[in-house]
């Protein structure tokens, strides 16, 4: 103990050398080195730091992931059904047994229906007639006029025949309407009947 007194001035740190050497002062060192721990709360807010960082490193990134809000949808269900009433219409004051669709500007179907008597394979045909007229903005006949001449880009799987028409709100493409069933001039005719609601 002497020898700790005499290693020890007022003010200076523990000589740890000496502390190391005798493991029975160890409690009464740290007491002497720092009788009033002062940096306690400073050692606890850096050992809190990396929790604290990683907390705002993943709020930061949450808001940067968020998936922005969905664009509200322009072809409402209810327009969809007054546009395919009026299709319907048309078919059936000519006795025309189709599958009729109708489709957002995206392509993605609203509402169709198949009247009694449609074949099966007019589903098929009406959905592709709707997904061409989505992929080139103009009707499928028009589109298989201006691919003879080369004027535009191939639609994968696309119709080259009438039956499928844009549906139009003053200049902005709102959706897609195809018919399937009848020949294709008739296929026109009522896709036409009912985009035609639309102004």
């Amino acid at each position: 103990m002497e020898n700790w007194k005499r290693n020890r001035r007022v003010g200076e740190k523990v000589d740890w050398f000496l502390i190391s050497s005798s493991p029975e002062l160890l409690p009464t060192a740290a007491i002497l080195a720092n009788p009033f721990p002062k940096e306690i709360p400073m050692t606890r807010a850096v050992r809190l730091m990396p929790a604290l960082l990683m907390l705002l490193c993943f709020s930061v990134t949450a808001r940067a992931q968020a998936p922005a809000a969905p664009a509200p949808q322009v072809m409402t269900y209810e327009m969809a059904v007054q546009i395919i009433d009026a299709a319907e219409a048309e078919a059936r004051a000519n006795k025309w047994n189709v599958t009729m669709v109708v489709t957002d500007a995206a392509g993605t179907p609203v509402v169709l229906r198949r009247i009694n008597g449609a074949s099966a394979r007019s589903y098929d045909i009406a959905m592709r007639k709707a997904a061409t007229v989505v992929a080139a903005k103009m009707t499928t006949a028009e589109y298989g006029a201006k691919l003879k001449e080369k004027a535009v880009t191939e639609v994968p799987n696309g119709i080259t025949f009438a039956g499928g028409v844009p549906v139009m709100r003053g200049t902005e493409f709102i959706g897609a309407v195809g018919t399937s069933g009848v020949t294709a001039a008739q296929d026109e005719i009522i896709s036409k009947a009912g985009a035609a609601i639309v102004k």
